[in-house]
């Protein structure tokens, strides 16, 4: 395996980063990562006899943050031998941008499945684009520019050609007449959802960086600040019945489902937000031809999983499952290519493990 330094065009500073073979083991762990979150979350609500979480989503936020926090935070004391931790304010807009996106993300999964929500969720690129050249400064290249325009084309298409849309609700609003508006609710919702998963993982790589802190204690900031956002909002959503449930959560299904979501979404949770922010996301990542199939791939494994998991469940057509990936693929590939004016020796420098500069 090989590592790869980068020279930072602002600083001219040398940034080991991960070689070629590390990037493609890192983005399948992405990507089934991304699929097992996706596919427990929306089991816990396909399997429930009334079609709805048995429990609030904005408590389900909240104890996987927590979870996340209790973590990082042992963690951070058995690595440092210390108790205290000082939270600092620069990491509460990326964990506005978390807790909001992973709300939304739950809100989401009452009216679209998994399939449908990933083709939106990978047209998080085209904010993060946006995110990087306000945030980072990054160029924004005519190739960009045509990946942006493509991405929400599959998106149009996963939303227009998907046979499910339009009778995924809950079963309390089955009688209520006015679909448009209720669609209309959920795209903005879901526009909204990928454009602040976007800017939490740009934010949180932009403030990490600037942070000199240990690892550790900067995923404690991280989600000491996500929890307080999330218990707030709990509290407003459920008026302050955290524990609120449906009786049916204590049948074996509802029970395990919700227990396994707070386990997945905790663990999963902490790997995606780790390898999006610190191993993915670098200059040298966005010319990587293996990073570039995480989208399409992404798509068609939530597809597959979704197949398997919930066979009665009418998917799209092998046609549109084609036609929606050959975009995704065109653009992830568009969306990778490298615009910079640095050269590639000017850039990076193979250097095996052990004798990084």
């Amino acid at each position: 395996m090989i590592i790869e330094t980068v020279i930072e065009p602002m600083t001219g500073h040398s940034t080991p980063q991960p070689g070629p073979l590390a990037r493609g083991i890192y983005a399948l762990i992405l990507v089934l990562f991304e699929v097992l979150i996706q596919t427990v979350a929306f089991a816990g609500r396909h399997f429930n006899t009334t079609k709805q979480f048995p429990i609030s989503t904005a408590t389900l936020v909240l104890s996987v943050e927590l979870t996340k926090f209790a973590l990082c935070y042992l963690a951070f004391c058995v690595q440092h031998r210390r108790l205290r931790f000082m939270p600092s304010p620069v990491f509460l807009l990326p964990a506005v941008f978390f807790v909001t996106a992973n709300n939304l993300f739950f809100h989401c999964l009452n009216y679209i499945p998994p399939p449908t929500w990933n083709v939106l969720l990978q047209s998080r690129l085209v904010f993060a684009a946006l995110a990087s050249y306000v945030i980072v400064g990054r160029p924004l290249g005519r190739w960009k520019w045509l990946a942006m325009i493509t991405f929400l084309l599959a998106a149009t298409l996963a939303v227009l050609l998907y046979p499910e849309v339009g009778r995924f609700k809950p079963a309390y609003e089955k009688d209520k007449k006015d679909d448009t508006a209720r669609s209309l609710w959920w795209v903005i919702a879901a526009v909204f959802g990928v454009t602040c998963s976007a800017f939490s993982h740009d934010s949180a790589e932009y403030v990490s960086k600037l942070c000199s802190r240990p690892i550790t204690e900067k995923y404690i900031q991280l989600y000491f600040f996500s929890t307080v956002l999330a218990v707030t909002w709990a509290e407003l959503k459920t008026n302050g019945n955290l524990l609120l449930m449906d009786m049916k959560m204590f049948f074996p299904l509802d029970f395990y489902l919700s227990i396994l979501n707070l386990i997945v979404g905790t663990l999963c949770g902490l790997a995606v937000t780790s390898i999006s922010t610190s191993r993915l996301s670098s200059l040298a990542d966005e010319a990587s031809f293996i990073t570039a199939w995480i989208s399409p791939l992404l798509f068609l494994a939530s597809t597959l999983a979704c197949w398997l998991v919930f066979p009665k469940q009418q998917g799209y057509p092998y046609a549109v499952t084609a036609l929606i990936f050959v975009f995704m693929g065109i653009a992830s590939f568009l969306f990778s290519i490298h615009t910079s004016p640095l050269s590639q020796e000017q850039r990076r420098v193979g250097l095996p493990i052990g004798q990084e500069a």
